[in-house]
Formats: structure tokens, sequence, C-alpha cells
């Protein structure tokens, strides 16, 4: 999972969903096989772009292989982002169950 922690003002925060829409599309066109979008119940200038990947193996495929039209989408997100350093990124990786015990 990759977690994408923007922080975007009120009045911006309209156009900035719009875009997080485009660029849904192109995430998925990527390789995610989920996305979605989350704001922080304390916090309404957090927002958080989230999607799925099969791996991390692909996820590092997908820095690659982002094409001209892709980067320019997700400058455009970042465009609405406030404060001085870029938006916070996670990577969650999942666990193999089989190997908790019981």
């Amino acid at each position: 999972m990759i977690q994408v922690e923007y922080r975007i003002r009120e009045q911006d925060r309209p156009q900035f969903l719009r875009t997080l829409l485009m660029l849904e599309r192109a995430r998925r066109r990527d390789g995610a096989y989920a996305w979605g979008i989350t704001e922080h119940t304390g916090d309404p200038e957090c927002i958080m772009e989230w999607f799925l990947v099969e791996s991390w193996a692909e996820h590092l495929r997908q820095h690659q292989r982002v094409s001209h039209a892709d980067a320019d989408l997700q400058q455009e997100a970042l465009r609405f982002h406030i404060g001085p350093e870029k938006p916070v990124v996670h990577h969650f990786l999942s666990l193999d169950r089989h190997q908790v015990k019981h």
C-alpha cells in the first residue's frame, strides 16, 4: 500500500480532488488494483491518497515507467500541497499470514 499525505487549503480542495480523480485513472492504468482518498477527521487540511499494487517490485517499476502525462498530473496534484516539505509518502508491505504463529 502506498499512501500520499497532502496538506490542502479548503478553498483549493474541489480542484485538488478533481485532479486526484484524474490521477486515479493514471494509477490504475499503471497497475494499481485499488485506490481511494481519505481525510483526517481532526484536520481538514490533511487528505490522504492511497493505492494498492501487487508487490514492492511492481511499485518500483511504476517509478521507472511513469509517462510524461502522468508526471504532469502528479505535479498538478503537488501544486495544491501547502507547506515547506513535499507530501509525506508511506509504503506498507503485506505480512505473510502463514508466518503468524498461533
